[in-house]
Order: structure tokens, then sequence, then C-alpha cells
């Protein structure tokens, strides 16, 4: 029930390096040694850099809140887990 999106802006396309040299990075992780022809390679960085790119853009908490809704009784239930969890029940809670 935490609707906080650090989850989020924890991977590394949030990572504070310049777009070119994290988009070599992940091509570097993904790939390694695997030989690429180089007109496909292109497409490739491409690809990853749109990646990059929208994935700043794009809102967690609309799409959260949209596809995964919390119940209406939520701060309720929040209240008796939390209650649980101070008890002998932190198993089922967790």
């Amino acid at each position: 029930m935490n609707r906080k999106n650090a989850f989020f802006q924890k991977h590394i396309l949030n990572e504070k390096i310049p777009e070119l040299e994290l988009s070599e990075k992940i091509y570097n992780n993904i790939f390694g040694f695997t030989r690429i022809r180089k007109s496909l390679n292109v497409g490739i960085m491409n690809i990853i850099k749109h990646v990059i790119k929208k994935q700043k853009e794009f809102d967690y908490n609309y799409y959260i809140s949209k596809n995964c809704p919390l119940p209406e009784n939520w701060r309720e239930d929040k209240k008796k887990l939390l209650e649980d969890a101070q008890t002998s029940f932190r198993g089922k809670v967790y």
C-alpha cells in the first residue's frame, strides 16, 4: 500500500550520466562480446536511447493508480496491518 515510486527512480535508466554513455553501458551489459552487424548496431543504440528518453517522461504514479487501484477502505486496512505487525501476527502481515 505504499504508492511512492522511489523504486523506479533507482533504476539504471535514471543514472546521472550522459545518455550516450548510459546507452553504451546498457548495450555492453546486454550484448557483451556478441558480434552484431554495424547496421543493426546503430538501430539497437537508437532503440536504447529512445527507451532512456521516454522512461524519464513516464508518469509512474498515474499508471500505478490506474492499473492497481487501492481498495475503498485502505486506510483502515493499513492501520490494522501495522497493529498486527507489532504483535505476534507479524508473519501473516508480511
